[in-house]
């Protein structure tokens, strides 16, 4: 059976929080270069002046800024829903060791020696 291990917790959930920094940033270049790409379609084939190609890049631009600034709250709420999950992970793990009996801190999370000795192998 697996042992309780806190530090395997705190580092999912200091990968949450490294996922959650990044996440802002996926969200607003996806949408970015989703709406570019459909922005540049739909004005490439909606103009009707010979000039199609500057048309569509208008567009691009247009619909990447659009989309990229309506994905940009989801991201953050998928940022803060990832903060959220890790904190309540950081939570449990506070808790456990504060209803830990006392022996068994002690056991887990020996003292060091006080400062000028040094602890024998024998301890």
């Amino acid at each position: 059976m697996t042992e309780y291990d806190p530090i395997t917790i705190r580092d999912y959930a200091d990968q949450l929080y490294t996922r959650a920094n990044w996440i802002i940033a996926e969200y607003v270049i996806g949408g970015f270069l989703l709406g570019g790409a459909g922005g540049g379609v739909w004005a490439y084939i909606m103009a009707t002046n010979p000039n199609k190609l500057s048309f569509a890049q208008l567009g691009g631009l247009v619909g990447g800024a659009l989309l990229g600034a309506l994905f940009y709250p989801v991201g953050k709420q998928k940022a803060l829903h990832l903060k959220a999950q890790a904190q309540q992970m950081l939570c449990w793990v506070r808790i456990e060791s504060n209803t830990r009996p006392e022996a068994e801190q002690r056991a887990a999370h020996p003292e060091p020696p006080p400062r000028g000795q040094t602890r024998s192998l024998d301890d």
